[in-house]
């Protein structure tokens, strides 16, 4: 009967092996140009192994039509085989999937003093800093990983939270928070993905609200944070997360994925610069994106960004009714989204910015130019530097400097066209290296329609744009961009009526430009 069991199991296996193997080699040959290309760079020292391991994924689901194919078959052979591990993906005890990626010490020791010069770079200018540590999946249970791993994310984790206990930064512990309410693992996490759930962010928004009520004195609209408050809709077996893509849906299941719908009375402003976006209604028509949720696709889309639309650069929120009239500034990457959605509403001007993707200013500089009350740090990775440059020693060094206006415009009218990049050209003489303040008291649009109106750094010597910026298009209140000029021969400000590409037909009008070298915060 054993051999009998045995001779079924390869019956079975063999085909399988067969058709994976048949696949592996059409991958290899399909593969075999780009990857001849990139071992040749990887060998010279032009690029690292995850680099190339970056790259290779990257042309590897755009050239190559059975990738989705491929990547099931590998998993349910991966299943069969009993592997715990693959494709830089481990599967817990629990069958939650994860990752097992640590850092250097020295990393997270480097990301610590960042957030102590910016916890004293705030404190300065009285402005509150709040720092909250998204909940990472791996450092949730760390009794569900397999014997002979090791659970690197929750090591680092905790070393940053220490750091920030020594050096004074003001912390709300959500993974502390979840563990007291007694959440387990599946409450919490997607299966297949890294990110939390919007029914324990919601409950889990509330707690910081009441924290932050009991430490800064600001009020709360417990109404807005109540689930009762919320309609819910549930896509069932839709969603294939992160973790989920890299091994396919027969090795890792699917979620299920919940949408949750404000049912109170609201209005709010949501604003995407980057892609000419102000638009007012309620929070279902502006803040949420359900075409991520009208068609099943597995590999192809991304659920998730449901909320908000998924991550953008910078995000803009007004609630003119909020309970708090503050103006709030909040730092991010994925898993602050869900933190932008429930706590947006709260105050009544919020900007966030996800510093991954952010480039137009150093975040100190940013800061000055908005002038927040309040700070929050909302965040899964302390392993990302990118995430913990904020520019302050540099900008500090940049305030010494001399302050001196270089132009001024009294008024500036750019005339509407029929040409696409229709604007002007504000200053040309800019220095590599040195510090800038742009500054307009009114900006208004005489023909067309523009939500914004962007701003460029142009390098004509490589003719390649260095930064970018935008100023709402229609505003009484004075806007200023800070910045420092990249590296470049010959670079000018150029100001373009509305968004680069589609000036046609636009027109704006601007009162008192001034252009500074050095800081000038009035």
């Amino acid at each position: 009967m054993k051999k009998a069991a045995s001779y079924k199991k390869d019956i079975f296996l063999y085909p399988l092996l067969a058709m994976f193997l048949g696949i592996l080699l059409i991958v290899f040959v399909f593969m075999y140009p780009i990857l001849k290309d990139k071992t040749k760079e990887y060998l010279e020292g032009q690029t690292t192994a995850t680099e190339i391991t970056d790259k290779l994924e990257k042309e590897y689901a755009d050239k190559f039509v059975f990738k989705n194919a491929f990547v099931n078959l590998n998993g349910l052979m991966a299943r069969i085989l009993g592997q715990n591990y693959l494709n830089f993906v481990i599967k817990l005890n629990n069958g939650h999937l994860s990752n097992t990626e640590a850092i250097a010490n020295d990393v997270v020791i480097h990301n610590a003093a960042e957030m102590a010069t910016l916890n004293d770079f705030l404190a300065e200018r009285g402005i509150e800093f709040l720092y909250i540590p998204v909940p990472i999946k791996t450092a949730f249970y760390i009794d569900e990983f397999p014997d002979g791993y090791i659970n690197g994310w929750c090591i680092n984790r905790e070393q940053m939270l220490k750091l920030m206990q020594e050096y004074g930064v003001k912390t709300f512990d959500v993974n502390a928070w979840f563990k007291n309410q007694g959440y387990t693992m599946d409450e919490v996490y997607y299966k297949t993905d890294h990110h939390w759930k919007p029914e324990v962010a919601l409950p889990a928004a509330a707690a910081i609200m009441k924290f932050m009520v009991e430490e800064y004195g600001i009020q709360m609209d417990s109404t807005l944070l109540d689930p009762k408050n919320y309609t819910v809709d549930i896509y069932k077996n839709f969603f294939l997360g992160s973790h989920g893509k890299r091994v396919g849906t027969l090795y890792a299941g699917v979620d299920d994925i919940s949408l949750f719908r404000p049912s109170y009375e609201n209005q709010i402003t949501f604003g995407l610069p980057k892609y000419n976006i102000l638009e007012i209604g309620s929070i279902d028509e502006t803040m949420l994106r359900t075409d991520y949720l009208e068609k099943r696709n597995f590999f192809n889309q991304n659920p998730y960004a449901s909320y908000i639309g998924g991550d953008y650069p910078l995000t803009y929120y007004r609630n003119k009714t909020a309970a708090n009239q503050m103006k709030v500034l909040m730092l991010g990457d994925s898993f602050g989204n869900m933190m932008e959605y429930f706590l947006s509403p709260q105050f009544s001007d919020v900007y966030s910015i996800d510093l991954r993707q952010y480039t137009s200013t150093s975040l100190a500089q940013y800061i000055d130019m908005v002038d927040p009350d309040l700070v929050l740090m909302c965040q899964g990775s302390v392993s990302a530097t990118s995430l913990y440059t904020f520019g302050v020693e540099e900008y500090e060094e940049a305030k010494q400097g001399a302050k001196v206006l270089l132009q001024q415009y009294p008024q500036l009218e750019v005339k509407p066209s029929d040409f696409t990049h229709n604007g002007a050209t504000l200053f040309d003489q800019l220095e590599s290296g040195k510090t800038y303040t742009l500054s307009i008291d009114r900006t208004a649009v005489t023909d067309g329609f523009t939500n914004y109106i962007q701003l460029i750094l142009y390098d004509y010597s490589e003719e390649k744009q260095l930064k970018e910026y935008y100023f709402f298009a229609d505003s009484d209140e004075k806007q200023q961009w800070i910045f420092t000029v990249p590296e470049g021969q010959d670079i000018s400000l150029l100001l373009y009526a509305g968004m680069i590409g589609k000036t046609q037909d636009i027109g704006i009008y601007l009162d008192n430009i001034q252009i500074y070298e050095g800081v000038y915060i009035e």
